[in-house]
């Protein structure tokens, strides 16, 4: 699986685990999600995973009463979210369910919808396809150009089929979820990884992200990685706007990876950049 970034100086984060990222989903929280007082530096993690859970169920709710269909989204699971939560401290969030973190109900597939409408979550987007990746690396370079520039944009690759039963080792897991009703995801081939605990963000930060965990937590547990599973390609940022070009040549743009309007104008946009 491939995942492209705008800077080679990033490591492999979730949106819930980077600077800034509090600012960034409260609006989207329902109004009694708010209440929760608390900054980047402070968040427990059951915080962060009543946050989430907020953004999550604020989406899918204005989606609903909007009347836009939401992929494997029941009556039952509606009545569960929404009708069952009216308390950042209710005991109806996570019962039974290991450190808090929700799962199962079809939210991996809420998520991941969430997640593509660029609310912070604990997923982090990942693509089948290597062109996709670059492509990511380049628009994002291009249109949300880091502070300080950067020399290099990167391409991360991992190799699942040889490691993913060691991503156990620490506490995360290959998501994948079905792209019925998310044309995005069909599109774009996207896969995720994320957390399955607590324990399996708690090292995770701005610096040390997902590819710290596998080259050194994994390491401490008695694990190893297979021979170049984990890697990256670095590219100059300087020729992100002749990579975007010559991908797009091959039938990968915003016209082909997003749906309606929005490829569209992501479209226009490329063409005028390259």
């Amino acid at each position: 699986i491939y995942r492209g970034q705008a800077d080679d100086r990033w490591g492999l984060v979730p949106g819930i685990c980077r600077t800034g990222w509090l600012n960034r989903i409260v609006p989207y929280l329902p109004a009694h999600f708010r209440a929760l007082e608390c900054d980047d530096e402070d968040v427990s993690f059951d915080d962060k995973a009543k946050i989430e859970y907020g953004a999550v169920l604020g989406f899918i709710e204005t989606a609903d009463q909007s009347g836009i269909e939401l992929p494997n989204y029941s009556t039952a699971l509606r009545k569960k979210m929404i009708m069952n939560n009216t308390s950042i401290n209710d005991a109806v969030f996570y019962p039974g369910l290991p450190n808090g973190w929700r799962s199962g109900d079809n939210y991996d597939e809420l998520i991941a919808l969430t997640q593509h409408y660029e609310i912070p979550t604990r997923f982090m987007d990942w693509s089948f396809s290597p062109s996709v990746a670059v492509y990511f690396a380049a628009w994002d370079a291009l249109m949300k150009t880091p502070d300080p520039e950067p020399e290099e944009i990167v391409v991360w690759f991992f190799n699942v089929g040889k490691n993913s039963a060691n991503l156990d080792s620490v506490d995360w897991k290959l998501v994948q979820v079905s792209r019925q009703g998310n044309p995005r995801l069909r599109k774009q081939e996207a896969v995720f990884t994320t957390a399955k605990t607590y324990d399996g963000l708690r090292y995770v930060r701005e610096t040390t992200g997902f590819d710290y965990l596998v080259s050194t937590k994994m390491k401490e547990t008695g694990k190893s990685l297979a021979e170049n599973a984990l890697g990256r390609i670095r590219l100059p940022f300087s020729e992100a706007h002749v990579l975007l070009d010559a991908i797009s040549s091959s039938n990968v743009n915003g016209q082909t990876l997003y749906p309606g309007y929005e490829g569209v104008i992501r479209f226009m946009k490329e063409m005028a950049m390259i």
